[in-house]
């Protein structure tokens, strides 16, 4: 992949509170999510106080159980993905505002400033990262997500992708087409879907850009990118040179499934003392979801998967000691 320039923050980044005025001159650039049988109860992430301080998770969201913790929202309200600690993905033209919002992985509020917005190469391309004031830190147990690689073989025509959107709903879409140079946008097509889950399709239609999407691989979810466009993404993974650059301005990098160190729970490309501590803090059985039918919510700190966070996972941390 060729280097590109990149804005690097303290000369060439956005203030978050430019963010706002920037994207209402962008309006008609911007795209959002629909379906062929829209049910609330089946679309719809939360339930209720939605965008506000108060707001309930959907247990009947066809992904719940699903960690959703590290997709945020803004009060207008906007959705972005965290690929680091302190850091989201979002396009140029819908940045988000000052501040982000979660529901962590025990189902509880949190809200971080955002410091600035940094786009990544100056010409045509829509990619921006947002920065927080501070990293999130891991007690919080708010996720953030691994990417797909640059591998063309993990984007053949018809895989499955898991749609987010403004309002922070979610659909499913598939992939039909990538275009270069090299990978940079995706294209969907929701027809790809089979048809007994017919009623998830999606397709974009106003309001939505810089929400991500997703494929799923091995019960967790792995970003492909966000929206640029009704039916294109920009994928994350053609950027991968010029995000890192970014982020490690503040000690981090992309983590890519194919590279992925399950015992670096902080995410600082080093498993060390606080991956052990993060272990001892999560102990005993992992959380069960507020959604009694859901899938069982995900557990870092469980290394081998089996529900308990116990010796088991804390000798795997142990056994991976030192960098990734």
């Amino acid at each position: 992949m060729g280097k590109s320039k990149v804005r690097m923050p303290g000369r060439n980044t956005l203030p978050a509170s430019l963010g706002a005025a920037f994207l209402l001159l962008s309006t008609s650039l911007i795209h959002a999510i629909d379906w062929e049988l829209y049910d609330p109860a089946r679309h719809d992430r939360f339930s209720a106080g939605y965008p506000g301080f108060n707001t309930l998770p959907n247990c009947e969201l066809f992904l719940a159980g699903f960690d959703l913790s590290g997709i945020g929202w803004n009060s207008s309200p906007k959705t972005a993905a965290m690929i680091s600690p302190q850091h989201f993905l979002t396009s140029t033209h819908a940045a988000l505002g000052s501040t982000i919002r979660f529901i962590n992985r025990d189902g509880e509020f949190r809200q971080y400033t955002v410091d600035s917005h940094i786009r990544i190469r100056e010409h045509h391309d829509d990619v921006t990262i947002g920065r927080l004031t501070s990293p999130i830190p891991a007690t919080d147990k708010v996720s953030f997500y691994p990417i797909l690689s640059a591998d063309l073989s993990k984007y053949e025509h018809g895989r499955e992708v898991m749609y987010f959107g403004q309002g922070s709903k979610a659909g499913r879409t598939a992939i039909d087409s990538l275009d270069g140079p090299p990978l940079e946008q995706l294209f969907l097509d929701r027809f790809l879907i089979d048809d007994e889950n017919n009623g998830d399709r999606c397709f974009g239609v106003g309001g939505d850009s810089g929400s991500p999407s997703f494929i799923v691989d091995n019960g967790r979810l792995v970003l492909l990118g966000h929206h640029e466009g009704p039916q294109s993404d920009r994928l994350l993974a053609a950027y991968r040179e010029d995000v890192d650059a970014v982020l490690a301005l503040d000690g981090y990098a992309l983590v890519v499934l194919d590279e992925l160190c399950v015992a670096d729970f902080d995410g600082d490309g080093l498993v060390a003392t606080e991956d052990t501590l993060a272990v001892l803090e999560a102990w005993g059985d992992c959380p069960e979801t507020d959604c009694p039918d859901a899938l069982p919510q995900p557990c870092p700190e469980d290394v081998n998967h089996d529900g308990t966070v116990d010796i088991v996972d804390y000798l795997a941390v142990l056994g991976a000691w030192g960098p990734c």
